[in-house]
């Protein structure tokens, strides 16, 4: 917490992430549009 009172953070790397990025089509209902839907999957990299 700063002098403010106001919370304040800091970024400390600790370990790489992979980003896996999923793509679904979802289908519009009764009509022709089709949108996606992007899900994110995550797993520690390591380095070989």
């Amino acid at each position: 917490m700063d002098k403010e009172g106001r919370y304040r953070f800091q970024w400390k790397a600790s370990q790489t992430v992979m980003a896996m990025a999923y793509d679904y089509l979802i289908p519009g209902y009764n009509n022709n549009n089709i949108n996606i839907l992007r899900l994110w999957g995550g797993k520690i990299y390591k380095r070989i």
